[in-house]
């Protein structure tokens, strides 16, 4: 799982390259009458975006501390996003790791034509507890997992994100995660 995890995510990355390149040659393009930018502009707003993020995460599952692990996330949409993420929390205390699989919701505050700034991102799934020591299908125990999340999309040039995310649910009590991401 952690090999699998790892190839995808160095694949992801090695693709960004290639989608700045294409961005840089359509910006280098010929200026185009207003009428075909509106259009173009529709049709942007019709379809949306699609978007990857890779974070570093914390959830409190337990009232002794907090559990840290890493997630990815793919979203489809602009102004509302649906999507999926995974996560994997290490614990230390309670020898049990916890592997998170939601679906998500995500509505930016500032409207439908938005994919930046403030949003509200609901979340639910299934949390599976394992060993520390012991990772193996099925898991030890699963349990139903709902939160809702307060995050803030920071755009870096036009493909990168940066996305601090606060979140608080069933059966974490609070979390945090900071992703980073490539928007297409």
């Amino acid at each position: 799982m952690k090999k699998i995890f790892i190839l995808f995510f160095v694949m992801c990355i090695a693709a960004v390259p290639s989608f700045s390149e294409e961005l840089e040659q359509e910006m280098e393009t010929e200026e185009k009458p207003e009428y075909e930018l509106t259009q173009e502009l529709d049709r942007k707003i019709i379809h949306g975006e699609f978007w990857i993020g890779a974070a570093a995460d914390m959830a409190m599952y337990t009232s002794g501390g907090a559990n840290i692990g890493a997630s990815i996330s793919f979203g489809y949409g602009r102004g509302a996003s649906i999507g999926v993420k995974a996560t994997y929390l290490f614990d230390n205390e309670f020898n049990y790791d916890v592997f998170e699989l939601m679906f998500l919701l995500r509505f930016y505050l500032f409207g439908r034509n938005y994919c930046s700034g403030l949003f509200i991102q609901f979340t639910g799934g299934q949390s599976l507890f394992f060993r520390h020591d012991d990772i193996s299908l099925p898991s030890n125990w699963g349990v139903f997992n709902a939160g809702v999340n307060l995050g803030w999309r920071f755009h870096i040039g036009n493909v990168f994100f940066v996305e601090p995310i606060f979140r608080a649910g069933y059966p974490f009590f609070l979390g945090f995660s900071l992703s980073c991401g490539v928007r297409f």
